[in-house]
């Protein structure tokens, strides 16, 4: 999370972090009780039960999965 290949003074890591947060990703550090730092996700608004039955965003080009 410290290496600074690009010697631009600002790790690497916290310039993923701050493209992500700019797309609207939430940040796995940001979880109170486990922070999980390389984790990235979006969940449009939706609940992970609402996700996992095939709700996709109102546009998206993802074709929704259904259990079953």
């Amino acid at each position: 999370m410290e290496v600074d290949r690009n010697g631009n003074g600002r790790s690497d890591w916290m310039e993923v972090v701050e493209l992500a947060m700019t797309l609207d990703f939430d940040w796995g550090e940001d979880w109170g009780r486990f922070p999980d730092y390389p984790h990235f996700q979006m969940d449009f608004g939706y609940t992970l039960r609402q996700l996992q039955n095939g709700k996709v965003p109102k546009g998206s080009q993802i074709e929704p999965f259904v259990r079953g």
